[in-house]
C-alpha cells in the first residue's frame, strides 16, 4: 500500500555472496525518539522476517514506513525488489509491528531487508538486514533452534552504521532516467558509502526541474533536467565524481576530529 508517498530506496548490494549480515543507523536523528527494528526467524530455509517500530517518546507520532525486499539472483545479478509504504501512528512508548512475511533463503541469492521509517519526509528510523553478502559469515542464533536465525550486529566505538543507500525523490520520467543512471554508477563504483544519498527533482521556471544530489541533505551538485540520455549520463557522472569527493572529505573531517 503506498498512500501516495512516492521515494523509492535502493540499498547498494555486492554481486558475490556468502553470508548473513545486519545493520542499523543511529545518529543524532535516527532511532533516537523512534526506532527501526527487523526480527528475523523461522526455521529450515524460510525465514520469518518481522518489522517493528519503537516509539522511545512521551508524545503521539504520526509517521510513514517503507519495508523493501531486495533480491540479487545469484547467477543473472538481475535486481528485483518488493516494497510495502504505508503510513501509521504510534502512541507514545508503544511498539507496534508493521509488517511480516517468509523469505526463501534455499538460494545463493543475495537478499537485502530494509525499513525506513519517515517523519514528515525525513528519516527517523533505520533497520537493515542481509543475507548471502559477500565477506560475511552465516550466523545463528545462540541457546537456540540451530534452525532459527537472529540478527548480527557490526559495532564500532561509533555504534552501529549502514551502508549504501541511494533515495529516489524525482518527480518526471527525466528525474527517474537520471536516478537510474546515477544509481548503477554508483553501485558499480565500489563507494559504499556510510551517509545516505538522495536524488530529489523540484520544479523550476516555466516546465523546467531541477535535479539536486546531496549527501545527509548537503547539496553537493545542482542542474536542470534535460530529455537527453548522453546528457543525463554526464549528469550521473559527475554528481558521482562530487559525492566521491564529498564522502573523502567527510572522511578527512573525521580523522581530523578523532585526532
Amino acid at each position: 500500500m503506498r498512500n501516495g508517498f512516492q521515494k523509492r530506496i535502493f540499498p547498494i548490494v555486492l554481486l558475490l555472496s556468502v553470508g548473513f549480515f545486519s545493520f542499523a543507523q543511529p545518529n543524532e536523528h535516527t532511532n533516537r525518539d523512534v526506532a527501526a527494528k527487523i526480527s528475523v526467524g523461522g526455521y529450515g530455509d524460510i525465514a520469518k522476517v518481522v518489522g517493528y517500530a519503537v516509539n522511545n517518546t512521551d508524545v503521539y507520532k504520526s509517521l510513514t514506513y517503507n519495508l523493501t525486499v531486495f533480491r540479487t539472483t545469484f547467477q543473472t545479478e538481475n535486481l528485483t525488489k518488493n516494497e510495502q509504504i504505508s503510513e501509521f501512528s504510534l502512541e507514545p512508548n508503544q511498539t507496534k509491528e508493521l509488517a511480516a512475511f517468509d523469505v526463501n533463503l534455499s538460494t545463493k541469492d543475495k537478499i537485502v531487508i530494509l525499513l525506513l521509517i519517515y517523519e514528515d519526509e525525513k528519516i527517523v528510523g533505520v533497520s537493515r538486514v542481509a543475507y548471502n553478502e559477500e565477506g560475511k559469515g552465516k550466523t545463528s542464533a545462540e541457546g537456540g533452534d540451530d534452525n532459527e536465525k537472529e540478527d548480527v550486529v557490526e559495532e564500532d566505538s561509533d555504534g552501529i552504521e549502514i551502508r549504501g543507500i541511494v533515495v529516489d525523490e524525482t518527480k518526471t520520467k527525466f528525474g527517474r532516467d537520471f536516478y537510474e543512471y546515477f544509481f548503477t554508477l554508483y553501485n558499480n563504483s565500489g563507494i559504499n558509502g556510510d551517509r545516505i544519498v538522495k536524488v530529489f527533482e523540484k520544479f523550476g521556471r516555466a516546465r523546467s526541474t531541477i535535479i539536486e544530489v546531496s549527501v545527509e541533505d548537503e547539496k553537493v551538485y545542482e542542474f536542470i533536467a534535460r530529455p537527453r540520455d548522453e546528457y543525463l549520463q554526464t549528469m550521473a557522472q559527475n554528481s558521482l565524481r562530487l559525492v566521491f569527493r564529498q564522502f573523502k572529505s567527510l572522511e578527512k573531517q573525521q580523522e581530523y576530529i578523532r585526532y
